[in-house]
């Protein structure tokens, strides 16, 4: 269901809230809930039990994306898988699955739940601090992670010994050429 959740979702934003719409508006209606019920969300955050299946959950989708293809062309993807799996898997989202919504909502739930746990062990006294570094560091990769995947874009430079580059060449999602050549700043 979270996965037809995030399709539709990911059709809305691209319509009427731009492209990081969706994490804004998740964000807030998280808070807003959270903050009603912010000691049973907490306590839940922080549980052996939910980190065992949220990291179960991120493995298994790991295994998934490391073994379909990603990223292909839809064309590409049906020769591969055929048209009723190929139609299927794409359905889920799995062809992109690194990109998608649910994936992307279970690296901001274990930021979360790292974040939880880090502050319910008080993790900033000095007895404290390899805790802290392991699991702020582990945040700082999750929350990096997200930048790229909402922010980030596939880009191509081409510098030959000796030359100077002066823009890059945008790829799209499936790493094919754009016709947008962008000036570097720099």
């Amino acid at each position: 269901g979270l996965v037809i959740l995030g399709n539709v979702w990911s059709a809305v934003q691209g319509s009427w809230l731009g492209s990081n719409g969706s994490l804004a508006v998740a964000g807030a209606v998280a808070a807003a809930v959270a903050w009603n019920f912010r000691k049973p969300v907490f306590q839940w955050l922080i549980s052996l039990q939910f980190s065992v299946a949220l990291l179960s959950a991120v493995l298994i989708a790991t295994a998934i994306g490391t073994v379909v293809l990603q990223g292909q062309a839809p064309e590409e993807f049906t020769a591969k898988y055929g048209e009723g799996l190929g139609g299927f898997l794409r359905l889920f989202g799995v062809d992109d699955i690194f990109h998608s919504f649910p994936f992307r909502s279970l690296m901001a739930l274990l930021a979360a739940s790292l974040g939880c746990v880090v502050i319910d062990k008080r993790a900033w006294r000095p007895s404290e601090r390899f805790f802290l570094f392991n699991h702020g560091g582990i945040i700082v990769v999750l929350v990096g992670g997200l930048v790229g995947v909402l922010g980030g874009m596939k880009a191509f430079i081409d510098i030959h010994q000796g030359e100077i580059a002066n823009s890059f060449i945008l790829h799209d999602r499936f790493g094919n050429r754009t016709a947008k050549n962008v000036p570097l700043d720099f």
